[in-house]
């Protein structure tokens, strides 16, 4: 813009010089001389004001600059925590599916012994009476006396251990509780 200025003020110097000089002429050179002069500083001025322009838009360019890198680097930080924590999440979802999963496989070998058992009640008209072993009877014994009324969940870890229902293992229980009241009367 600068440069643009001078050339226009040397223009107007050259047609200046190459007008005749008149003696009416010679006011209104004087008045185009002394526009040029303002002109001239206008120009220095402008250029002036243009470096002034140009630093404080460097400034601000640096400033931007800085204040990129910052929230740059809190993204990145920020990333890096979710990231963490999305691991963490995923580690914890691996683990509830891998007790989910144990227990559904307890689930259906609990499942699959009592249907086995229902299909030898249907295959056999009769059913025997099933005898307890002297281990498994003193298993028995041994949380009876710890607890005379075992939960659902107590009397399938026993069924489990000792290859029968949840439901034989109840019976047994209230067959027991029976007994000792009568030999408590």
């Amino acid at each position: 813009m600068a440069t643009n200025l001078h050339i226009l003020a040397d223009v107007c110097v050259n047609e200046i010089l190459s007008v005749s000089v008149k003696a009416s002429d010679k006011k209104d050179i004087n008045e185009t001389i002394s526009t040029l002069q303002c002109t001239e500083s206008d120009v220095d001025e402008l250029l002036l004001s243009d470096s002034k322009l140009q630093q404080e838009t460097n400034e601000k360019a640096n400033e931007l600059l800085s204040s990129d890198n910052k929230l740059k680097q809190e993204t990145k930080g920020k990333t890096d925590e979710l990231l963490s924590s999305d691991n963490k999440l995923q580690q914890g979802t691996e683990e509830k599916t891998d007790k989910l999963l144990s227990s559904v496989n307890r689930s259906t070998k609990i499942l699959n012994q009592d249907s086995r058992i229902s299909t030898q009640k249907k295959n056999n008209k009769k059913q025997y009476r099933k005898r307890y072993s002297r281990e498994e009877s003193d298993i028995l014994n041994y949380f009876f006396a710890n607890n005379e009324f075992p939960s659902k969940k107590e009397r399938e870890i026993l069924a489990s251990e000792l290859n029968t229902t949840s439901r034989r293992i109840q019976v047994w229980f209230q067959n027991k509780r029976a007994k000792c009241r009568r030999k408590i009367k």
